[in-house]
């Protein structure tokens, strides 16, 4: 049996809790994989000239299954035409979901709050779109380097 020491020790817990004498590979250090991205499925409305956009939250490594899934939510839908989907990489896609929710007061939004509905014109394409969700996320970002600053001065 080994002596327990400060040297011995990690390698005696390691074995006891892994119930294996070789260590672990090492951790992906890819973090892209596990940071969420706002994803939006755009989609019209030719009778009625509505834009309707489906708002969800997902990960780099899963992104396209997600859009697969809720693709199929909607194909058997005659009155909607699935046109894009957009994706934005943001510090928190949660916090920038809710943003995207005050952005549009005036839009038509479902009892989930993950789907919207607004008029078809030039303000509200995916380019548009795109453009403010841009804006708003630069926003939290220099609101983050801000707050960063903030507590870097009043530290001492």
């Amino acid at each position: 049996m080994a002596k327990v020491n400060v040297d011995t020790f990690p390698s005696i817990l390691s074995k006891v809790m892994l119930k294996s004498s070789i260590p672990p590979g090492p951790p992906n250090d890819d973090i892209w994989i596990y940071t969420q991205i706002l994803c939006f499925l755009y989609m019209e409305k030719p009778a009625t000239r509505k834009c309707v956009y489906h708002m969800f939250l997902s990960t780099e490594k899963y992104k396209q299954n997600d859009f697969d899934r809720v693709r199929k939510m909607y194909e058997n839908r005659k009155d909607l035409q699935i046109v894009d989907q957009l994706t934005e990489n943001a510090l928190c896609a949660r916090t920038l979901y809710r943003r995207v929710q005050k952005m549009f007061p005036k839009a038509i939004w479902n009892k989930q709050g993950n789907v919207f509905e607004v008029d078809m014109s030039a303000k509200n394409d995916p380019w548009a779109i795109s453009r403010r969700l841009n804006k708003k996320r630069d926003e939290e970002h220099e609101l983050l380097f801000n707050y960063i600053k903030y507590l870097s001065v009043t530290k001492d």
